[in-house]
């Protein structure tokens, strides 16, 4: 999201001034000319805008950009993540961090922490990005920038929208917005805009002709700036789609998709194919909803924006079970299935973790006694109307941040409580599930075998012991036998599938369950588990350690109720068959 017009008015300010001294340090005139160039890069949507792009990229690090690198490397990083490069995005955004605190004005801070947390914002990575709008809302309240204000309202408001808590959004954003019409930053007040009609089309907080009301008075802005066509016609077309006038919607939702293709607007391009995949499934179009959702993935796959990842693995397992492809719906649902266990909670905890953080730190900073550990409902309350009377972004930031904390804890544990649960039950050492995770897990199998059509695949179980563990530990030490464990860990993860599960069992021992396996399956799993532990090698210290392993599996039969003990005592009994062979083996049945 680009800033147009208050920039564009401030820099010409700095040419005719030639060579400004802000804080005391020099900002060479060129290259405040070039960040007006840059800024006017919307898309790297051709090779002129590529080349420049490209040249001034090679530039940066010269005296002549000396407390301007950060704004300059963060749009740069902003527009690379846009275009969908994301490793020389990545480049340009570490090169903006390192430079923050050698940026010169505070106009150019604010700058350049908005285009990071955008990237961020872009990535789907919200902890991070609420970590640089923590910093750029302390920044804009201590300097008493209200454009740093504005901006961090509308990103936090965004955060909002893209973590499912909508209707939390709109205090920040018309808050953004009445002070964008105060101080005329058409930039800022197209963003709220923009924001408060997502989260209305998300929230049932307005009817379609109110939000209507407002893409009207956004469009207005865009004309006026010439920016921001593709996503106003996509906000148009959702809002027909609600009315619903579904022939319009879909005129809007393709002129969108037009726009965005040539603009080669990537992040757009993911948002609308997810758009119309969704139209098409509604209006039971399966060919149509597939394609782009196919190539919704693959934009979001281009953004690394994992979280755009798993919601459209889950969109195609909608698709492909409404077209009977069992097998593809059921791949699909298991990486949206994965993405739930790992990073998508690892993310919402680190973002909750902020959160507390930020309110610790406010309070001592502010002396917020009204922010007390035990807030209740009614102290959020009191705070707010505190926050409109004052009307400064510090303590309505401070409210927010208590109250996004508390909503996303209830978000998560409405959409993910059991993965987090597993994820809280992971032993520490190896990763792999602890056994106390078992009472969770077991009604999962259970209603997996129930739903089994394919009387082939049953639920399986390995027994993994570590052969001669007592050796290794007496030669190498504890440390060793950790060291030797963990890469057991590791190397069984890499060969099992997305549908099994591993355990540690206690000690040097672990169990492996398989759902919707067969015999075939489960002793080429086994056999590959035991070749791959048989090759490894773990470097410690000066030596190196070469554990091996035996296995005793055993696959449930449907014929017979579920009985895990009774599953266990077979799988117990050929792995003592390996034993007795010789270890490094694998048996069963």
């Amino acid at each position: 999201m680009l800033v147009r017009s208050l920039l564009t008015f401030c820099l010409l300010s700095l040419l005719f001034l030639a060579n400004i001294v802000v804080a005391g340090t020099s900002v060479n005139s060129n290259a405040v000319v070039k960040y007006k160039q840059l800024i006017d890069v919307v898309h790297l949507n051709d090779s002129a805008n590529s080349q420049f792009v490209n040249n001034l990229f090679n530039e940066l690090d010269s005296d002549n950009y000396k407390g301007i690198r950060a704004p300059m490397y963060g749009l740069i990083a902003k527009l690379e993540t846009n275009n969908g490069n994301v490793d020389k995005a990545k480049i340009a955004l570490e090169r903006a961090i390192s430079a923050l605190n050698k940026t010169v004005s505070h106009s150019y801070q604010i700058d350049a922490l908005n285009h990071i947390s955008w990237v961020y914002i872009n990535r789907g990575d919200y902890a991070s990005a609420i970590y640089y709008l923590q910093r750029m809302a302390d920044y804009a309240y201590e300097h008493k920038h209200m454009r740093g204000q504005a901006i961090a309202l509308n990103r936090l408001g965004q955060c909002y929208i893209e973590l499912g808590l909508s209707s939390l959004a709109f205090p920040p954003l018309e808050t953004a917005l009445s002070i964008s019409k105060q101080y005329e930053f058409e930039n800022t007040e197209l963003l709220a805009l923009l924001y408060l009609a997502n989260a209305a089309l998300t929230s049932d907080k307005m009817t379609p002709q109110e939000i209507l009301a407002i893409v009207d008075q956004a469009t207005l802005i865009t004309k006026r700036m010439n920016y921001g066509e593709g996503y106003i016609d996509r906000l148009r077309g959702l809002t027909y789609q609600k009315v619903p006038q579904h022939d319009i919607a879909q005129q809007w939702l393709q002129k969108s998709l037009a726009f965005a293709t040539s603009e080669h607007d990537v992040r757009l391009l993911r948002l609308i194919n997810y758009d119309l995949a969704q139209f098409y499934f509604i209006q039971h179009q399966e060919e149509l909803a597939l394609s782009h959702a196919q190539s919704s993935l693959m934009y979001a796959k281009r953004l690394n924006h994992q979280a755009g990842i798993a919601k459209l693995h889950y969109l195609l397992s909608q698709i492909y079970h409404r077209q009977q492809d069992s097998s593809q719906a059921y791949a699909n649902l298991s990486a949206y299935t994965d993405f739930l266990r790992s990073d998508s909670n690892r993310n919402a905890i680190s973002l909750l973790t902020l959160m507390d953080k930020r309110i610790n730190s406010l309070r001592q900073q502010n002396k917020m006694v009204e922010l007390e550990n035990n807030l209740l409902s009614t102290d959020l309350a009191a705070q707010k109307a505190y926050n409109e009377r004052h009307t400064t972004v510090i303590w309505l930031m401070a409210a927010l941040f208590v109250f996004i904390s508390l909503s996303v804890s209830l978000f998560i544990r409405h959409r993910m409580m059991s993965m987090k649960v597993a994820i809280s039950m992971k032993d520490a050492l190896t990763g792999a599930y602890a056994r106390s995770y078992l009472k969770h897990f077991l009604p999962l199998v259970k209603n997996t075998l129930a739903k089994e059509r394919d009387f082939n695949s049953s639920f399986g179980i390995m027994l993994i012991d570590c052969d001669d563990f007592k050796l290794i530990n007496d030669k190498f030490g504890h440390g060793g036998g950790d060291a030797a464990l963990k890469a057991i860990v590791t190397t069984i993860n890499r060969e099992i599938r997305n549908q099994d599960t591993l355990f540690r069992w206690g000690g040097d021992e672990f169990v492996l369950m398989c759902q919707s396996v067969s015999k075939t399956q489960l002793k080429e799993i086994s056999s590959r588990i035991n070749k791959a532990v048989s090759n490894l090698a773990v470097n410690y210290g000066n030596s190196e350690i070469r554990p091996t392993i035996s296995i005793g599996y055993a696959l449930h039969s449907h014929d017979e109720s579920f009985n895990l003990d009774e599953l266990l005592k077979i799988a117990d009994d050929y792995l003592y068959q390996s034993k007795r062979a010789g270890k490094n083996a694998a048996f069963g049945i």
